[in-house]
């Protein structure tokens, strides 16, 4: 296949689900990576490679962020414009969940490890982080709507 797959929504959206289906169906899909997913794609972006540079052996990715006591790259909502401009014959999916939902499963993710790492990072409590995903989580899918509707030949779902 040389067709590329991209799951553009966040986390705790059913990417394990998405990948697993990937994988079901035989095609090449990489999921998280304990974040090294994000950071290779984010490492080659800025060093001007090719974003996929290094994962030669996949054409579906998922679930591709990082989180660390040093900070936070989400390639779905900071770098999936440049995704679609390099490859623009590939399949984008905007997958989504209500937000309710998807915030409280965050808070339970990791047994809270993931919002106490969210915590340390910005050094905000639990309420300013549900205010920064509920942000997030909006103008995120805003964002990519109306990215794509600019692109009526892109393959987005």
């Amino acid at each position: 296949m040389n067709t590329k797959i991209f799951q553009i929504g966040f986390n705790k959206c059913g990417t394990l689900s998405i990948h697993d289906f990937l994988i079901e169906n035989g095609i090449r899909s990489v999921h998280y990576l304990k974040g090294d997913l994000a950071n290779t794609i984010f490492d080659n972006h800025k060093n001007g490679i090719d974003l996929l540079s290094g994962l030669d052996e996949f054409d579906a990715f998922s679930d591709m962020e990082s989180l660390t006591a040093d900070g936070f790259q989400y390639v779905s909502f900071d770098l999936f414009k440049a995704l679609h401009q390099s490859y623009p014959d590939a399949v984008f999916i905007l997958n989504t969940r209500p937000v309710n939902d998807w915030i409280q499963s965050r808070l339970r993710h990791g047994g809270g490890s993931y919002l106490d790492r969210y915590r340390c990072i910005l050094d905000k409590p639990k309420a300013d982080i549900v205010d920064v995903w509920r942000k997030q989580y909006h103008e995120h899918v805003a964002n990519v709507l109306h990215y794509f509707s600019a692109y009526p030949e892109a393959h987005f779902i």
